[in-house]
């Protein structure tokens, strides 16, 4: 008799904690909860871990006596490299050469010597002219471009032996093939990327893979996407035609999050921040800004001299921001520290958990480095527990116990008439 109760008490139970998941989880649910990102990112106040530079030739030259001529090595930092094209003293033709070592014979005193790299997507770096000046038994040289910075942590660059760089190349070279600016090819990517990706929210996970993006939203008009999505898509559209672009996530004082892009420039020797979604970038005094550069401006207040470009246009930004002001998300910047998402998509959130993709995130004494262990159980509540409780404990776990039990019960009861009927 105290066993029956006993089972009877715990199904009681069991259904008092399935009526109260099924109301908590919506309110669970409700509560905005950190990426899991945040817990598994790395966290530095070092400018050079997110804003090292590519598409940069260094080189050293030495004087070789017995040939009379100017031996020059040859590094770079350049993705997916190919080959190396120089030309001297002013000439017309550049030569091409795949080595990292060029013989050159040089007239005695001041040369210029010019350099520039192609990838094996078909992007080639700006020229650099660097002044080599000849002695009889010395060289000076004066470069004329940046040095090489590394970051402490490895990016993960996309390579061009990606099948599906093949795939999205059929439709984006086209597009910039009437173009030898840098610029204009980013912002014609940019505009069709915008046009291609309808702004909805997702029916399906995107896995940041431009190919599924793309075929998704081309095979059927309802589906479409949200921002990761764009920033993704953007980002490997401008890598298939031998540009460099990375994403970044952005999130705000409140926790309203959103991705965008930073790509790199030759021009302006610097990342620069790219919105495809809103199709918008900032610049100060005319030179467009990292995102780096907006938030220390938004930590700052000081927007004088800064200008948001969309859509053609460009309008003030002031300092008087309101709270769902789109600057405010400038408040908390990461980087994601790769953009090989066609060679290697976004499966699951095991790829945070085991660390296949990284963020890197600014800290400053606006946005202090995070508390790991409160960011831990914030996830667990808010988000793993709603999950679990929705998909295994109210449908299936609490029902099979609670069958069990009624099973158990009743075969109590069986045993005890049967015993007395005989």
């Amino acid at each position: 008799m105290r066993l029956r109760a006993h089972y009877i008490l715990l199904i009681i139970m069991l259904i008092i904690l399935e009526v109260s998941l099924i109301k908590l989880v919506p309110i669970l649910e409700s509560y905005k909860h950190p990426l899991v990102s945040n817990l598994t990112c790395i966290q530095t106040q070092d400018s050079n871990d997110l804003y090292w530079n590519i598409n940069q030739i260094e080189l050293a030259a030495s004087i070789d006596r017995a040939e009379s001529s100017v031996k020059i090595s040859l590094t770079n930092n350049v993705p997916n490299f190919d080959s190396y094209f120089f030309r001297t003293n002013d000439e017309w033709e550049w030569m091409r050469v795949k080595d990292t070592e060029i013989e050159l014979r040089l007239r005695e005193g001041e040369n210029t010597v010019e350099l520039k790299a192609r990838n094996k997507l078909g992007g080639e770096t700006t020229a650099t002219g660097y002044k080599v000046i000849k002695g009889d038994d010395d060289l000076k040289i004066i470069p004329g471009g940046s040095t090489i910075i590394d970051g402490k942590y490895d990016f993960h660059f996309e390579t061009y032996k990606s099948p599906k760089i093949e795939w999205l190349r059929h439709y984006t070279v086209p597009l910039v093939a009437d173009s030898k600016n840098q610029w204009v090819k980013y912002m014609s990517l940019k505009r069709w990327v915008r046009e291609q990706i309808p702004y909805k929210e997702s029916r399906m996970k995107s896995h940041w893979d431009a190919q599924r993006i793309l075929q998704a939203v081309w095979s059927d008009s309802t589906i479409g996407f949200i921002c990761d999505a764009y920033a993704a898509t953007y980002t490997s559209a401008c890598i298939s035609v031998g540009l460099n672009a990375r994403m970044v996530h952005l999130e705000t004082v409140e926790g309203s999050g959103h991705y965008a892009t930073e790509v790199w420039s030759d021009d302006y020797r610097k990342w620069i921040f790219m919105d495809p979604l809103f199709d918008c970038y900032f610049t100060m005094d005319g030179e467009p800004l990292s995102a780096l550069e907006l938030h220390n401006l938004w930590k700052s207040k000081n927007f004088e001299g800064v200008e948001k470009r969309h859509d053609g246009k460009s309008e003030k930004v002031h300092c008087d921001t309101p709270a769902n002001e789109y600057f405010n998300l400038f408040h908390d910047i990461q980087l994601i520290n790769s953009n090989d998402f066609l060679s290697n998509p976004f499966s699951s959130v095991l790829d945070l958990l085991t660390l296949k993709i990284r963020y890197i995130r600014w800290v400053d004494e606006s946005n202090p480095r995070y508390n790991k262990f409160e960011l831990t159980y914030t996830i667990l509540l808010f988000y793993y527990l709603p999950k679990i409780a929705n998909n295994f404990m109210i449908p299936f776990l609490i029902p099979c116990v609670l069958l069990f039990l009624v099973v158990m019960v009743f075969k109590k009861n069986s045993l005890k008439i049967f015993r007395k009927s005989n």
